[in-house]
């Protein structure tokens, strides 16, 4: 059975794909123009065709309209007239009636005789060989009168071919054959005529199979047909629609495998991209992507992923980062629970030894137990598609709680808690506002000095409201700065964890204020206290 994946998995290509598009327009196009063009090459055959055959009827229809007046009269009869009926008047008097014409030619041999008899025009002497009253023939006289050698000889080229080629027939209004030349079994017969057409029109034009006809109305509303075997034309036609067909099909070959070794040449940059791609792994973080000899389309495309391979390098040096530091923070209150216990089970102690190593296991477990929480909280805001709980938050009674709540810690280490409070409220989550809060306020008594003084201030301006947190601490030194917000990190090492801070705090705080679409910065000199500044957008 055969795998429709494997039947149609060229539709999955990417190059096979484009150059099956571009081969379908270019076959439209050439298909187009191709038509285009034998249609522009058959309207300028057939319209030569037809000013020859009409030049050859304008001829005949010169040629007839010199004839003799009596013929053109008699190819139209009046009505209940029949031809054989109509006599012919002599043109001219006869001699004997008529008196000798007057001359004052003169010559020296024949005084006051007329002049030569000189040679009568064609209609004349045609009009002379026929008796007085003689009954009309209008075929026979129409036939004696047209010269078709002398027309033959005006005709153009094209119509000069062999006889069963050519024909022309002239008919009366009533359908009599008046004249045919090079009648033959495929020639016009006047029960085809469509002569309710021929009336409204100067130029009747039709195909008959290979013959071609052409049909104008002639003087004493006569027809006068030519006839044209048009084989000649047709191979012609056929011969260049079979050029044309051959060469479409011909460039569209060589397009094609144009376009193929174009398209491999294109695609050899993203083969090398796959390749680059797939050998950069967890600890190839660092390669990246050569973009400068890449064309602009895939160069952009190559940017984006190295973006997207430094973020990914970042993350994974965060998370290093993190789990050593984490790993790092639980070994110490680890190390301390095993070594009291272990001391405390070696032999047999008295109780206040007992009791001195619990309580040291219990700090060491405390200490874990915040570390642990921290973390917790951090991987919960960590998450971008993390939302916090958009509940209408007074952030002003918030943050009056905590200061009071903090008021006697900070007592205790003789530092003066001050608040400047202004009513704003905005939408969070009121658990991590507190939790933001408190870290503030817990890291500014934490590492002010002996008289200090911490104040918050709370003021609600354009679209959000600003706290600030300020201290008259020790500060942070200038080097430090950039790295506040960092997980884990410490500004006094040793200080930090004589405190037990685990540098997660300021990190926590960050987080927090990310999820609420807010913003967070610190300004701080050294020995010259800091100020955290927090923005969160206002209910509108």
């Amino acid at each position: 059975m055969v795998n429709p994946t494997s039947l149609f998995g060229w539709m999955r290509s990417l190059r096979w794909r484009i150059q099956a598009w571009y081969a379908g327009i270019l076959l439209v196009a050439l298909s187009v123009f191709s038509v285009l063009l034998y249609w522009e090459a058959a309207r300028s055959l057939w319209d030569e065709v037809d000013t020859d055959m009409l030049a050859g009827a304008r001829i005949v229809e010169g040629t007839m309209r010199r004839l003799a007046p009596p013929i053109l009269d008699s190819l139209a009869p009046g009505p209940g007239v029949r031809r054989d009926q109509q006599r012919r008047d002599p043109p001219f008097p006869p001699p004997m009636d008529r008196p000798p014409p007057r001359s004052n030619w003169r010559d020296g041999n024949n005084p006051g005789m007329m002049p030569p008899t000189r040679e009568l025009p064609p209609r004349r002497a045609l009009q002379d060989r026929l008796s007085p009253h003689e009954a009309l023939d209008p075929v026979s006289d129409f036939k004696a009168a047209i010269d078709w050698t002398a027309i033959e000889r005006l005709l153009p080229g094209r119509l000069k071919r062999e006889p069963n080629e050519v024909t022309l027939t002239v008919w009366s209004p009533d359908g009599e054959t008046l004249f045919s030349k090079g009648a033959n079994a495929r020639s016009l017969d006047w029960s085809q005529v469509d002569t309710a057409n021929l009336k409204n029109v100067l130029v009747l034009r039709q195909m008959r199979g290979s013959m071609r006809d052409l049909l104008i109305r002639g003087p004493s509303n006569t027809t006068i047909c030519f006839g044209l075997d048009v084989t000649r034309e047709l191979n012609r036609m056929a011969r260049f629609s079979a050029f044309l067909a051959a060469a479409a099909l011909g460039t569209f070959a060589l397009a094609w495998l144009g376009g193929a070794w174009c398209l491999k040449r294109t695609l050899v940059p993203m083969a090398v991209m796959e390749k680059t791609a797939s050998s950069i792994g967890a600890e190839r973080l660092n390669e990246r992507l050569q973009v400068d000899s890449m064309d602009t389309e895939l160069a952009e495309v190559a940017t984006a992923i190295n973006g997207m391979l430094d973020r990914l390098q970042a993350g994974f040096e965060r998370q290093r980062e993190f789990t050593a530091d984490a790993s790092h923070e639980l070994r110490t209150p680890l190390a301390i629970l095993l070594s009291s216990t272990e001391l405390a089970l070696s032999k047999e102690r008295p109780a206040e030894a007992y009791r001195a190593e619990l309580e040291k296991c219990h700090r060491a477990a405390q200490r874990m137990n915040g570390l642990v929480d921290s973390l917790l909280t951090l991987s919960r805001l960590d998450p971008e598609k993390q939302n916090a709980r958009t509940e209408t938050v007074n952030l002003s009674q918030l943050c009056a709680e905590q200061v009071d709540y903090f008021r006697e810690l900070a007592g205790k280490q003789k530092i003066a808690m001050q608040s400047d409070i202004k009513p704003c409220t905005v939408l969070g989550d009121r658990g991590l506002l507190e939790r933001l809060v408190s870290n503030l306020l817990i890291n500014a008594i934490t590492y002010n000095k002996e008289g200090g003084w911490v104040k918050l201030a709370l003021s609600q301006n354009g679209e959000g409201c600003t706290m600030t947190v300020t201290d008259n601490g020790d500060g942070i030194p200038a080097h430090d700065l950039p790295y506040i917000f960092q997980r884990f990190y410490r500004v006094d090492k040793a200080r930090s964890r004589t405190s037990g801070g685990n540098g997660l705090g300021l990190a926590i705080c960050e987080s927090v204020v990310r999820l609420h679409q807010g913003s967070i910065s610190v300004e701080s000199k050294e020995h010259d206290g800091a100020q955290f500044r927090v923005w969160l957008p206002k209910v509108s």
